[in-house]
């Protein structure tokens, strides 16, 4: 399979996105770069398309994404991933929430789980999701990036 990818700034620091010729693939921090971006093609309409809704996204424009996803995850995770796409621009919910939405209400950490090992964060918006007593507990991104974009989205809610 022929990746692209490319690395681009963004209030949280630089991102790493990777895609194949239909959709993305991954989303890195660039504390957890690896680094493809230096020996894969630099560009694709998908890639292209990513860049400009990302761009929007941080410029309080967008609140969904059009650009085809494509995780690499099946069974729970997948089904974690997708119910955190149900999620709401500027909502929240928590880990309880996610696990009895999926007819699992025992699996909270799980689902913590899952959102930690999410390839797209961002495009699937993990940073939406809680600790029971409204603590942001931990993210991939590390929690000061997803303080960061729930405050975007709280400040942009009422804008688009």
């Amino acid at each position: 399979m022929e990746y692209f990818a490319t690395i681009i700034d963004s209030p949280i620091g630089a991102l790493e996105i990777i895609a194949n010729k239909i959709a993305i693939v991954e989303v890195h921090f660039e504390n957890e770069f690896r680094n493809v971006a230096s020996h894969c093609r630099k560009a694709n309409e998908v890639l292209e398309q990513t860049v400009a809704e990302i761009g929007e996204y941080f410029e309080g424009k967008r609140n969904s994404f059009d650009v085809v996803l494509l995780p690499p995850l099946k069974g729970f995770y997948c089904n974690v991933l997708t119910a955190l796409q149900g999620i709401k621009y500027g909502d929240t919910r928590t880990y309880g929430y996610i696990a009895e939405l999926l007819n699992s209400p025992k699996a909270s950490r799980a689902v913590g789980s899952a959102c930690n090992k999410n390839p797209l964060p961002i495009l699937i918006p993990c940073h939406r999701v809680i600790g029971k007593n409204g603590n942001l507990t931990g993210y991939r991104g590390e929690v000061w990036r997803k303080e960061f974009l729930l405050q975007l989205e709280k400040s942009n809610k009422q804008l688009i």
